[in-house]
């Protein structure tokens, strides 16, 4: 659902991307006939180029984690000169930082930026849909305020049978 709301607050129908019966169809035709899974598998997954990772438990994990906890505790409490020591300066810590929260009670809070409802517009500003044209693929975009990211969205209008391909290629 997430996928839909972009294009659909943009005026393009949500029932557009949600028409995959098409693909689901043609999967299912291939399954039938057997062996198709079977051979994507071969095909992408147990050719020459695999790699086999097993991983095997430590059964002193746990306690190695205690003791590597423990032993960074005691580096950082000598670096402040022990536990009095780091309690003694947090709690300094601590007491300065109530005063400066205490003084602030008292401060001019107009001066901070505010937000009321009457403020925000109540339709939403619609950028211009620009058309063109990027060798004979037609385009369509969009300019918008991203920090220079740049956000991308096609459509396949290639058959069924290539799409598929294409997406358990990426597999």
């Amino acid at each position: 659902m997430q996928g839909l709301t972009p294009g659909w607050f943009n005026g393009v129908d949500p029932f557009d991307d949600l028409a995959w019966e098409e693909t689901v169809s043609k999967f299912k035709e291939r399954y039938a006939q057997g062996g198709y899974l079977e051979s994507l598998l071969k095909k992408y997954f147990l050719g020459a180029n695999t790699l086999t990772f097993t991983m095997a438990p430590d059964k002193d994990y746990g306690q190695a984690l205690v003791n590597e906890e423990a032993r960074r505790l005691a580096g950082e409490l000598e670096k402040v000169g022990g536990e009095s020591s780091a309690r003694d300066s947090l709690v300094e810590q601590e007491m300065k930082l109530l005063e400066t929260q205490e003084s602030a009670r008292s401060q001019d809070l107009s001066c901070l930026p505010t937000l009321k409802v009457g403020d925000i517009p109540r339709e939403m500003e619609k950028k211009p849909l620009q058309h063109g044209k990027i060798g004979n693929v037609p385009v369509q975009w969009r300019e918008a305020p991203t920090n220079g990211l740049t956000y991308f969205r096609g459509a396949d209008s290639s058959p069924t049978s290539y799409r598929l391909m294409l997406i358990y290629r990426q597999l």
